[in-house]
């Protein structure tokens, strides 16, 4: 009875590694990563794998943002792709994508090509296809702090110890790993497109795009200063300047394993400079409001320290401090526009109960 147990065990796994074999050749969607990281966990039955891997088979996978137009008079005699750039801020790489599609490009009912002229009341719809998947992210379920979602943005309340990308120290345990879990469950196909990165320890607002003509936007605002952020920061000591700007160059240390930056001179580095005003000042700490007004990494965290403020908790440039589970450093405030309505959000959370801790009573 056992042998024929084992026989059949091995004849299940067989036609397991068959099926997922089959698989790739056929097709390259988000449910390959599922099926592959089913096949790695041991602590299945190969029954139970089976099941699970014919209901991963059966989803449906949504991959589509649609847009639905009817072309106005001002319009009328432009080509499709001058349209697809000036009304909807497509690039010229995404149009060359989406018009090889059979329903990239649909003008009343019918494939229209980018250079055709469009005529008022004609009927343009446009599908914006997920190319690809991020088949290297490995879905698996953690806390979502969701503030917004639409169809085309989320916007998550990130907590400290949490990486945003996978890496090799931290493979399973990002922010990317649990959005592939959750668009995974909602049968939705997924590639992680972040906007506004946080550090592995820096909690708040973080923006991820949900498709390729949202990131694209976004990624634009960024450069040209339509996104604002704000960030509440605790710092070592009472700072006596209510308010100040820090406007000091900075550079990657060199020889150095980890990411961690410095000040330099103003003829080496980049120029960064931050905004910082006083909201608080007790129990030996000082909580500021701070606003970067360059983008580099670590500008914060480097500026604070470099003037005798490090942040609290802040190993790299300061000291850790028992009863933080990061340095406290949070995006507080995001100001952006929807990328495709055009419309201006605005949201805050507070601080975490951590870093609210330090200003309590003694």
């Amino acid at each position: 009875m056992w042998e024929e147990e084992k026989r059949g065990e091995r004849r299940d796994r067989f036609i397991f590694c068959e099926v997922i074999t089959y698989w790739r050749k056929t097709f390259f969607d988000s449910r390959e990563n599922d099926i592959f990281f089913l096949y790695r966990r041991v602590d299945f039955g190969v029954e139970k794998k089976i099941a699970i891997m014919k209901n991963i088979l059966r989803r449906e996978i949504t991959t589509e943002r649609k847009f639905n137009i009817v072309i106005s008079g001002e319009d009328e005699g432009v080509k499709v792709g001058i349209f697809l750039k000036k009304n909807l801020g497509f690039s010229s790489s995404l149009i060359k994508k989406i018009k090889k599609l059979p329903k990239g490009i649909i003008l009343n009912d019918k494939r229209a090509f980018t250079d055709v002229l469009l005529k008022e009341n004609d009927r343009l719809v446009v599908s914006v296809d997920d190319f690809e998947s991020s088949r290297n992210i490995v879905p698996l379920q953690g806390r979502l702090d969701i503030v917004y979602e639409d169809e085309d943005i989320i916007l998550i309340n990130k907590e400290a110890d949490v990486p945003v990308h996978p890496s090799k120290g931290h493979p399973y345990d990002s922010l990317a790993n649990r959005l592939a879990f959750y668009y995974r469950e909602a049968g939705e196909n997924f590639v992680f497109r972040c906007v506004t990165r946080l550090d592995k320890d820096t909690t708040g607002l973080c923006l991820v795009a949900k498709n390729a003509l949202a990131a694209e936007i976004l990624s634009k605002d960024i450069q040209k200063g339509k996104i604002k952020k704000t960030y509440l920061a605790a710092v070592e000591g009472e700072i006596e300047p209510d308010y100040g700007i820090i406007s000091k160059n900075i550079r990657r240390v060199s020889d150095c394993a980890t990411i961690k930056r410095e000040i330099c001179s103003d003829e080496e580095g980049v120029f960064a400079e931050t905004e910082f005003r006083v909201l608080q000042r007790k129990n030996g700490f000082s909580l500021l409001e701070v606003t970067p007004k360059t983008g580099r990494t670590h500008q914060i965290r480097v500026h604070l320290s470099s003037e005798g403020y490090p942040i609290a908790g802040d190993w790299l440039y300061g000291k850790e401090r028992r009863g933080l589970k990061g340095q406290a450093l949070h995006c507080s405030r995001l100001s952006f526009f929807q990328p495709i309505t055009k419309k201006r959000l605005s949201f805050f959370v507070d601080l975490p109960e951590d870093i609210r801790e330090l200003f309590k009573d003694m």
